[in-house]
């Protein structure tokens, strides 16, 4: 294993270090705002409100762990092709995760759509706050294939020393939810109140700004690693195994982890 000996040198892997976690870091914090942004702004209406758009949430935050499982073993592979300077491979991957996430995103998508009083019952009793917890799920579960597609190549890019980009789309995508919140909520600017409603409307268009952008930069700006239709469709079996081994693990950790966390909020 190399060491680090000189000052020189410990200084620059400290810069370097800094250099992808703050961004990182930051990317996630404002993820997580896009959806808190909802549970804050409805706070000005009743508590119905609140607990129906927070609940609802829980079934984004389910898959959004999947996928987390999913780029965690994609990015182990793609840090190791990256090193190699073999970019083919890391489109292969890239395609890989991005399939694979987006088949998922379908199945919590179909789920929301046709089942979302069933999946509120698991969470709430209160026939007020399921009813408007099912009418904010469909809505937001429009955007969940966009929402996995985005993710995914966000998530990537990080292995291959691409991190900027994804805290400037979320940051994009906070700013527009936030003020998209406040018109369709409280109804601004001649648009309708629409409560709950409103939120998920605000939600569901922030994601796709997220999901045009991505597209925007990956065939436009990112020269480097491409999204390419051949490896969305098919990939070699060697690479599906390792793909396997490492992100299944990290995925049933975190689905069994969050559905703790969702029980919890249930139980509460």
């Amino acid at each position: 294993m190399a060491t680090i000996n000189s000052k020189e040198e410990k200084q620059h892997f400290y810069k370097t270090v800094i250099a992808l976690v703050i961004p990182m870091a930051l990317q996630n914090l404002i993820n997580v705002g896009v959806q808190a942004a909802d549970v804050l702004m409805l706070g000005k209406l009743d508590e119905a409100a609140i607990s129906a758009a927070s609940l609802a949430g829980q079934i984004y935050f389910i898959m959004t762990l999947l996928f987390f499982g999913l780029t965690s073993g994609a990015a182990v592979l793609t840090a190791q092709y990256w090193g190699k300077g073999d970019t083919v491979t890391i489109e292969k991957v890239l395609g890989l995760a991005m399939r694979w996430a987006v088949s998922i995103a379908a199945v919590f998508t179909a789920a929301a759509l046709i089942f979302p009083v069933q999946l509120m019952h698991i969470f709430s009793s209160e026939a007020d706050v399921i009813e408007q917890g099912a009418q904010y799920m469909r809505i937001v579960a429009i955007a969940y294939i966009p929402a996995a597609a985005t993710m995914v190549y966000l998530n990537v890019m990080r292995s291959v020393e691409r991190v900027i980009i994804s805290t400037v789309i979320y940051t994009i995508s906070l700013f527009v939810n936030i003020i998209l919140n406040a018109v369709f909520i409280f109804g601004l600017c001649g648009v309708p109140a629409l409560g709950v409603r409103g939120a998920a409307i605000a939600t569901a268009i922030a994601r796709y700004c997220e999901f045009f952008i991505m597209i925007f930069y990956a065939f436009k700006v990112n020269k480097t690693v491409r999204i390419k239709g051949k490896y969305l469709a098919h990939t070699e079996k060697i690479l599906v195994s390792d793909f396997v081994k490492y992100a299944v693990p990290v995925a049933a950790n975190e689905l069994l982890w969050g559905s703790g966390i969702s029980m919890i909020t249930a139980i509460i």
